[in-house]
C-alpha cells in the first residue's frame, strides 16, 4: 500500500492523481465517520499536516484552495448550535487579530 501510494503520488498521470484523491477521499470519510479517537487524532494531524503545506505553499492554487477551505470551516462553525463550535470560532477569530495586530504590513493594518 505505501509502496503504491508512493508511486501514485511521484506520477503526472491525471489519472494516477485522480486514484490517489479518490483513495484519500475514502479514506478520509473513514475516518470522520469513525468514533473512535484514534481515528479522528489520525484525520485531525492529516488535516494540519495538509494545511501547513498549503501554507508554506507559494503557489496561488495552494492558498486558493486553502482559502477556500477556511471560507468553508468558518461557515460551518458560524452556522453551528454547538457552544464548543462557537468557542472554536471565537478563538480562530483572537488568533487571527493578533496576527494582524502583530503585522507590519499596510494591508493587514488596515483590517486590524
Amino acid at each position: 500500500m505505501r509502496q503504491d501510494n508512493a508511486k501514485l503520488r511521484a506520477s503526472k498521470s491525471k489519472e494516477d492523481r485522480a486514484v490517489r484523491l479518490e483513495h484519500m477521499r475514502q479514506h478520509n470519510a473513514k475516518l470522520r465517520a469513525s468514533k473512535s479517537k484514534e481515528d479522528r487524532a489520525v484525520r485531525l494531524e492529516h488535516m494540519r499536516q495538509h494545511n501547513a503545506k498549503l501554507r508554506a505553499s507559494q503557489l496561488k492554487e495552494d492558498r486558493a484552495v486553502r482559502l477556500e477551505q477556511m471560507r468553508q470551516h468558518n461557515a460551518k462553525l458560524r452556522a453551528s448550535q454547538s457552544k464548543e463550535d462557537r468557542a472554536v470560532r471565537l478563538e480562530h477569530m483572537r488568533q487571527h487579530n493578533a496576527k494582524l495586530r502583530a503585522s507590519q504590513s499596510k494591508e493587514d493594518k488596515l483590517f486590524a
